[in-house]
């Protein structure tokens, strides 16, 4: 968003120190699906660290967080492909290691347009 002109160039994304509220990506096989087998393969390959990687880019078409917790990760290679792609986001971007540890429940989703809401007119550039 910075590079888009969407928010200022002083932006820099934070945690709380408590009481974070977030929680990571979701994939639902529904129960009827009739390529079940397939959805579970998809949904493991999306869990690859190495496709966490790619997908937490902009220009990958996602730009989300990612869908992991990566202080979880114990192999080296994963992880350093995890930071390396962290490091592209560059310095206004929050290191992973420290939304996973301030992380709760998401809230209420009757909160979730007061949130956007809130965005819109304190931080977005209009």
């Amino acid at each position: 968003m910075i590079n888009d002109g969407l928010v200022p160039e002083t932006a820099q994304a934070f945690v709380f120190d408590d009481y974070m509220i977030g929680d990571y990506n979701y994939l639902a096989i529904t129960k009827n699906a009739p390529n079940k087998a397939a959805a579970l393969v998809l949904a493991n390959l999306i869990l690859e660290p190495e496709l966490q990687a790619a997908q937490i880019l902009p220009e990958n078409g996602f730009g989300l967080g990612y869908g992991i917790d990566i202080t979880r990760v114990t192999d080296e290679a994963q992880l350093a492909a995890l930071r390396a792609a962290q490091e592209q986001l560059g310095a206004a971007a929050t290191p992973a290691e420290d939304l996973a540890n301030s992380l709760v429940g998401d809230s209420s989703g009757e909160y979730q347009p007061l949130v956007e809401e809130g965005w819109r007119e304190n931080v977005l550039i209009q």
